[in-house]
């Protein structure tokens, strides 16, 4: 029978440890239809993780969003496109100006905030970065609203779990939530009062974050700079050092680190890893899961007892979760 316990994203490393001593070859499963989409294999102190090309889902429920994992899989692209940036912070700052760094939801969605944060953190940078509050709006209406429901979900443990855009509207959320605490972000603006579904939302929210951003680049005194990933907000932004950062081309192949892990569990919604020797999953939400475990990027892991033992070596398991909060495990033991 399989236990499911949370674990703090934190101990993804001890994972990923785990898993390079615990197996040679395994594959990788879209636990809500049983596809295989990937595979990992070792090769020394490496665990190699490749994604295929077709793998596609089935009608009954959204495909997987492997092309999210295979952006993070390429990680360098990512780093050069920011390195512009902080070329730029790093000329503002020697010039003795400061600086703040204004980004709209898709920056936060695809990863490069993260990045962004990493380097702010590290690299000796006194900038901030500015989140207008569409941007919170946004994620929030997409966290909430995009959920799966009916009676055939429920038959299958999942009413009621995140789809993908909420899955990863939460982790943007979660990076934000980090940048607040550490201090390196701040939220400006107001609410706009669209309601959840109106026809337009997305188009309107956008042209919002675009004018809480131009709004608060004219009242700081310093240099602003405006990351987008949108094209058409680089085009008709006013603010005049606005950077367009396209997401990085995708790769199929890499190493798997727990930044990849965890976007596998995002894009999945439950991740299976199935060996000769070895089978476990990693769940990114579950009944009753709090505002603190989703802001914490806590995840659930579910394997057997024998595999618990000897789990526990490398990863903190945070507290067990039972049937009734993970009815999903219902859907893992379909065998």
């Amino acid at each position: 029978m399989l236990r499911a316990y949370v674990i703090e994203a934190g101990s993804l490393g001890g994972l990923v440890t785990f898993l390079r001593r615990s197996l040679e070859d395994a594959s990788l499963v879209y636990a809500f239809t049983g596809e295989e989409v990937g595979r990992v294999k070792g090769r020394g102190e490496v665990l190699a993780v490749k994604l295929f090309e077709d793998a596609r889902g089935d009608e009954e429920y959204e495909p997987p969003r492997l092309e999210r994992v295979k952006r993070f899989l390429n990680k360098e692209e990512m780093r050069r496109g920011l390195n512009q940036i902080l070329e730029r912070l790093s000329s503002i700052k020697d010039a003795g100006l400061a600086a703040s760094v204004i980004i709209d939801t898709n920056v936060a969605i695809s990863g490069y905030l993260e990045l962004l944060l990493e380097e702010l953190k590290y690299g000796g940078y006194t900038s901030r970065v500015i989140v207008p509050k569409m941007v919170i709006q946004e994620l929030f209406q997409q966290f909430t609203t995009n959920v799966y429901k009916g009676r055939r979900y429920e038959e299958a443990g999942i009413r009621g779990f995140p789809k993908a855009r909420s899955r990863e509207a939460r982790y943007a959320l979660s990076v934000i939530m980090r940048g607040l605490r550490e201090g390196f972000c701040r939220v400006y603006g107001r609410l706009i009062f669209i309601a959840a579904g109106e026809g337009g939302y997305e188009y309107l929210s956008d042209l919002a974050i675009l004018e809480q951003a131009e709004e608060y680049a004219r009242s700081w005194e310093g240099a602003s700079i405006f990351l987008t990933s949108d094209f058409a907000l680089s085009a008709i932004s006013t603010i005049p050092v606005t950077k367009y950062l396209k997401p990085p081309a995708g790769r199929s192949e890499g190493p798997l680190d727990p930044a990849v892990l965890e976007q596998l569990a995002v894009a999945l919604g439950i991740l299976e890893v199935v060996s000769e020797n070895l089978r476990f999953s990693l769940a990114y939400s579950w009944k009753g899961i709090t505002l603190e475990d989703y802001y914490e990027r806590r995840l659930a892991i579910a394997t057997s007892d024998e595999v618990i033992k000897e789990l526990r070596r490398y990863v903190t398991l945070y507290r067990e979760l039972s049937r009734e909060e993970a009815p999903w495990l219902k859907l893992l033991e379909r065998d």
